[in-house]
């Protein structure tokens, strides 16, 4: 009968712990490659930081030589959402953390998720206004 016991045990316990932990496993994995990709993000944003400050002065200089109201006003709000984009960027960076070590699996997840849509639009912005500083500068 003792046999019985551990060869049931052997055979259903262990495969169904085994489950569970191939499961963690999993879990665990889908949140590094979470975080990985909004880290990609932002390597992707960072060198816009410097893209953005070149253009900002790129545009001062030429605000100088503005006689136009209408070229002034146009190049002060692409320098604005050039500063905006810089701004939003560093808010991220100070805010970000990573997923608090008390918080369940499939909330860790949605962190991570969440993260990465905010980098995702921070990308969007920067590439909007540095495609707009350059067509102005065209």
């Amino acid at each position: 009968m003792r046999s019985f016991i551990y060869v049931n045990f052997f055979f259903l316990v262990l495969p169904f712990a085994g489950c569970l932990l191939s499961g963690c496993k999993q879990q665990a994995s889908q949140e590094e490659e979470l975080y990985a990709e909004v880290m990609v993000l932002h390597d992707e944003v960072m060198p816009l930081m410097n893209t953005t400050a070149k253009l900002k002065n790129s545009l001062d200089a030429q605000l100088d030589t503005l006689a136009d109201p209408v070229l002034v006003q146009k190049y002060s709000v692409i320098k604005e959402d050039l500063a905006a984009a810089n701004a939003t960027m560093m808010q991220w960076m100070r805010g970000f953390t990573h997923a608090d070590k008390s918080l369940a699996d499939d909330e860790k997840l949605e962190f991570y998720q969440q993260e990465k849509v905010k980098m995702e639009a921070i990308k969007v912005q920067f590439d909007e206004a540095i495609m707009n500083a350059e067509n102005a500068l065209r």
